[in-house]
């Protein structure tokens, strides 16, 4: 049976949002290999252009040399403010203190426990975080349970603002949670399963982003797990993000 508040089956997000923060990841995991290399490569330009490698070379192409790098190294300054790999910047309108509200979707699939225990899973890391049931409001989460035609979805989490949806880096209002049943059905998932993706889904309501796949254990990894907890690895992240 289909919620008649179930998630809408297309989200408006920023794809290219998605790309500048995996890019941001990557040069935020290599800074000290970066900037070596585009001092190194500085230093190569130079030398072209004062003539030591190609003496040949005519102005325009040295003054293209000098352009192109020019452009690689503004957008490294750009990228390179991002904050740690493993959790976004800015805030939200209620800091880590976030509070929730279940649509009738959650009851109607049979996945308020679900939701109940991912919660818990989040509470008494930090004084600075708390995840509490509310009354809906303006700023209160949202959680839902419904089905998707996005092949491998199992569960999404979408930033809000005033104005619609934001990137991830920003400032939000509030949060929603979409649990997709028809995929986690297709895919054998377990009530475990279900709750490790829950517990993953607000992780990221909680600014937390996903941890690279190789390293450390964690929630917050893409994929399935029966891990239902978050890890050592995690807690370190939520704290650094919103403190003790």
């Amino acid at each position: 049976m289909v919620s008649t508040d179930s998630p809408p089956e297309y989200i408006k997000y920023n794809i290219n949002t998605e790309f500048i923060n995996s890019i941001k990841v990557l040069v935020s995991k290599n800074k000290k290999f970066l900037f070596t290399y585009f001092k190194n490569s500085f230093i190569i330009l130079m030398q072209i252009i004062n003539g030591r490698f190609c003496n040949m070379c005519n102005w325009i192409g040295k003054i293209f040399l000098v352009r192109i790098f020019l452009i690689v190294l503004v957008t490294l300054s750009v990228f390179s403010t991002s904050a740690s790999a493993d959790y976004h910047s800015g805030t939200t309108s209620t800091g880590g203190h976030a509070k929730v509200n279940y649509s009738s979707s959650v009851a109607t699939y049979g996945y308020t426990t679900i939701y109940n225990n991912a919660i818990n899973r989040w509470n008494g890391i930090s004084t600075k975080v708390s995840v509490k049931k509310a009354s809906a409001s303006y700023t209160t989460d949202t959680y839902y349970v419904g089905t998707t035609s996005v092949a491998d979805r199992t569960g999404f989490m979408q930033p809000m603002g005033t104005r619609g949806s934001v990137c991830l880096d920003c400032t939000w209002t509030y949060t929603r949670i979409y649990l997709y049943d028809n995929n986690m059905d297709k895919f054998d998932y377990t009530s475990t399963n279900r709750t490790a993706t829950a517990v993953h889904e607000i992780g990221h309501s909680l600014k937390l982003d996903h941890t690279p796949s190789s390293g450390s254990t964690s929630i917050m990894k893409q994929g399935r797990t029966t891990n239902t907890y978050p890890t050592i690895y995690d807690k370190g992240q939520l704290k650094a993000k919103w403190g003790n």
